[in-house]
């Protein structure tokens, strides 16, 4: 529950924030109606992004790391397939790829919820003594990436 809230505000922020966001990663004036676009259209897709990486966390502690590194490309090959549908058949440009992203997000969320219901059960997955345990590792480093990853994009920008 509390990953859903942090999401949505996670979400709303992004949306309400575009131009200074963008701004830090060096969207120019030429890219920038292309690059909004496609932000707005994802930033909505936040929510389903931040259950997949939670439930496939879920995956994880539970001992099958493979299923779980499965089910999250699952949400990218069908990125890349909607892609090609949505870009070249469809041609919707920016919109068709920022709408196959989240598509393929929703998707990914759904596929790994399904597979942490497999790997653990229901009851484990809303009460997971592990993860409360274990989970704050995995939590630390994926702030620690994000945060690295915020700094090199600076970084490169000032160059």
């Amino acid at each position: 529950m509390l990953a859903c809230v942090f999401e949505i505000i996670l979400s709303a922020l992004l949306l309400i924030f575009p131009d200074p966001i963008l701004k830090v990663f060096g969207v120019t004036e030429t890219a920038y109606p292309y690059a909004v676009l496609y932000y707005r259209i994802v930033a909505l897709g936040c929510v389903f992004q931040g259950l997949s990486q939670l439930f496939c966390d879920f995956v994880r502690v539970s001992g099958k790391p493979v299923l779980g590194m499965c089910v999250t490309g699952i949400g990218a090959v069908i990125n890349v397939i909607l892609d090609a549908v949505f870009i070249i058949i469809f041609d919707w440009g920016v919109t068709g790829a920022a709408s196959t992203t989240v598509i393929g997000q929703i998707i990914s969320c759904g596929f790994v919820f399904w597979a942490a219901q497999m790997a653990m059960g229901f009851i484990s997955l809303v009460y997971n003594s592990q993860l409360g345990k274990y989970g704050g590792d995995i939590a630390i480093s994926d702030l620690l990436a994000t945060a690295l990853s915020i700094l090199l994009v600076l970084k490169e920008k000032k160059e």
